[in-house]
Formats: structure tokens, C-alpha cells, sequence
């Protein structure tokens, strides 16, 4: 592999940074060669689908051959397995090392239907192989499974170990998806989709793309049409901007956009929507059509 690049995704935050150390400690002890980003330390604490979330935006922009380490483990030394899976992004081969807990949803999703790139899991390992584990004094730790089995593992891959040596293959349908489907209600004219992720500035990331709701939207063929939103099917639904820029809308305005990631995103200009409307990440979203 030419490139060595290894990507941490935590929910360590700022008094954790030492744990964060010590796995960087245990891949530079292998192989110091081995570059390390740090992408996200401050997922809030157990929350699987913010990580998966983070996993499949830092997915898309990493070079190839570059891995992820996912530490996100409410049930760190339960039955949870630890798996290696390996996705085709773009032509390029990448890997994502983490519990399955859920973290892996969208990848899952995505392998299914593959709404935003040329995306495909071609390969899952269940990571048993103890030999590349790092024992200190002797022993794994009950409850630090970064440091002594997910780091060490990925610096082996790239050192003197090939992916199939980590475990045993299995099949994608072991991955646990904790995002619900959207639904698609044409006679309602209703979509109902959830939250991903809140960015800093209440920004909210949906589980669902542009081209899902204007193909939705063109199924009405009609030019002229309103979009609105509401946390309730039963209750008010507010009206919605579809925008380009935060800039397009009006003060209090509440906007829908493309974010970075290719998901709509929910909006406020200059105002943090999720606390405005006290929305929560897997929240579901209900957007509604007027014709």
C-alpha cells in the first residue's frame, strides 16, 4: 500500500485525549512510518449514528487505502464483535475498523443503494486474531478495545499482515443498521426521514439526498410547489426555502440544502435550528409537498 494513513474517530472528548495518545502510541510502536488524522474525538458519547455518520463523510475524502479506526462503544467488552470492513469508494479501496454496534449503518445503506457515489462493501473480517493484538502485561483490557485490538490490528495491515489474516470473512447481513428507511408517502405527499448529524451550528444532516426528494417531487409533475417540514405528521408543519447557500434565506427563515456531505441539510441563517427547535439526532424529519 503507498499510502499509510490512519483515521480516528472517537468519543474521547477533550478529557479523553490521553486514551487518544495511547492507541497512537501502539501504531507508531508498530510502525512509525503510519500517518495519523485525528478526524473526530467529540461524537457525543455512545451515539452510533452520529459516528456512522462521520465515518461515511471522512470515507469520501480520505486517499486511497486508507483506514478508519472507530472507537464509539457503549458496550465496550460485551459479545459485541469487532469487525474490519472493507468498501470500494470511487475505484479506491478503503477500510473501517470498529464494534459492530451500528457505527457501520450507513455504509450498509449505502452498499444497498448506493445514492451518492460509485460505492460497494467488498469484504468483512470479524477481527479474532490475537496475534496482532497488544497486550499489556500480558492481557487485552475489558474495556479498551481502541488501544489493544482495533490500533494494533490496523497498523499490522499495513505493516506485515494482510487484511484476511485478521479473521474470519462474513457476510454483509451481520452488519447491525440502526437508521430507519425513509418512506415515501404519494398520497400524503409526504417523506418521512431522521437526523444523521447536528453540526456546531445546528445545522441538521437528514438520511435522504437531493436527487431522493426531487425525484419525489417530480412524481406530482408540477413546477409549482411548496416544501414544508415538522418533527409531527399530525401537528404544524413549517413552510421550508430550498436553497443553495446559508445566505439565500431571510432572517428566521428556515432553509433545506446540499451540505458537503451530499445530504440535505436543515438550516437556520445565523441560528442554531436544533436548539430553536429542540431537535435531536435519529429524530424523525416529515417533509410535505404542497402542489
Amino acid at each position: 500500500m503507498e499510502n499509510k494513513i490512519i483515521g480516528l474517530i472517537t468519543d474521547f472528548g477533550l478529557k479523553g485525549l490521553h486514551y487518544v495518545a495511547a492507541m497512537k502510541s501502539i501504531i507508531y510502536s508498530i510502525n512509525p512510518s503510519i500517518k495519523i488524522i485525528d478526524i473526530n474525538h467529540s461524537i457525543n458519547s455512545y451515539n452510533q449514528i452520529e459516528a456512522s455518520f462521520i465515518i461515511f463523510y471522512s470515507i469520501q475524502n480520505l486517499p486511497k487505502n486508507s483506514i478508519i479506526i472507530c472507537v464509539v462503544v457503549p458496550g465496550v467488552g460485551t459479545l459485541r464483535s469487532i469487525l474490519g470492513v472493507k468498501i470500494e469508494i470511487n475505484e479506491t479501496e478503503k477500510i473501517v475498523i470498529g464494534p459492530n454496534n451500528g457505527i457501520f449503518s450507513l455504509l450498509k445503506i449505502e452498499n444497498e443503494n448506493s445514492r451518492l457515489m460509485d460505492f460497494k462493501i467488498i469484504e468483512i473480517r470479524e477481527i479474532s486474531n490475537e496475534n496482532l493484538y497488544f497486550k499489556l502485561n500480558g492481557t487485552i483490557s475489558n474495556t479498551f478495545h481502541g488501544r489493544d485490538i482495533m490500533a494494533p490490528v490496523a497498523a499490522h495491515i499495513f505493516t506485515d499482515s494482510k487484511f484476511e489474516d485478521v479473521g474470519k470473512n462474513i457476510s454483509v447481513e451481520n452488519l447491525i443498521n440502526l437508521i430507519p428507511s425513509n418512506s415515501f408517502n404519494l398520497n400524503e405527499k409526504i417523506i418521512e426521514t431522521s437526523i444523521l448529524y447536528i453540526d456546531e451550528f445546528g445545522n441538521c444532516v437528514l438520511n435522504m439526498t437531493y436527487n431522493e426528494l426531487n425525484n419525489f417531487i417530480k412524481s406530482f409533475k408540477s413546477n409549482k410547489y411548496k416544501i414544508y417540514f415538522s418533527k409531527n405528521k399530525k401537528r404544524y408543519f413549517r413552510e421550508l426555502k430550498l436553497i443553495s447557500t446559508f445566505e439565500d434565506l431571510e432572517n428566521n427563515q428556515i432553509g433545506i440544502l446540499k451540505g458537503s456531505s451530499g445530504f440535505l441539510e436543515l438550516c437556520l441563517k445565523r441560528k442554531n435550528l436544533s436548539k430553536f427547535l429542540n431537535l435531536k439526532i435519529n429524530a424523525k424529519i416529515y417533509l410535505k409537498i404542497d402542489i
